[in-house]
C-alpha cells in the first residue's frame, strides 16, 4: 500500500504530485515536439508548418490549472459538499 500524502495544510493528497505531473507534461511537449519536426520536415510549403510547443510556458499552464483546481476543491471544502 502507499503511503499517504499531505500537503502543508495536512489535508490529505490523492493522485499524482505537481512535480510528476510537471514530469510528464515536459515528456509530452517532448514528444510532441519530436512528431512536429517530423511533420514540418515532410510539409510541402512552409504554410503547413505547425509551431513547436514551448516548454517554458506549458508548465506555467499546468500551474494555472492546477492553482484554479485547487481553489475550487476548497471552495467546495467550505460549502460541506461531499468529495467528488
Amino acid at each position: 500500500m502507499k503511503p499517504s500524502r499531505r500537503d502543508a495544510e495536512g489535508r490529505l493528497q490523492v493522485g499524482p504530485t505537481r512535480e510528476s505531473l510537471v514530469a510528464r507534461l515536459t515528456d509530452v511537449v517532448d514528444r510532441t515536439n519530436a512528431a512536429i519536426a517530423v511533420l514540418n520536415a515532410e510539409a510541402p510549403t512552409p504554410a503547413q508548418h505547425r509551431r513547436p510547443l514551448l516548454l517554458g510556458q506549458e508548465p506555467a499552464a499546468l500551474e494555472h490549472a492546477l492553482g484554479h483546481a485547487g481553489e475550487r476543491r476548497d471552495a467546495t471544502e467550505r460549502r460541506g459538499a461531499p468529495d467528488a
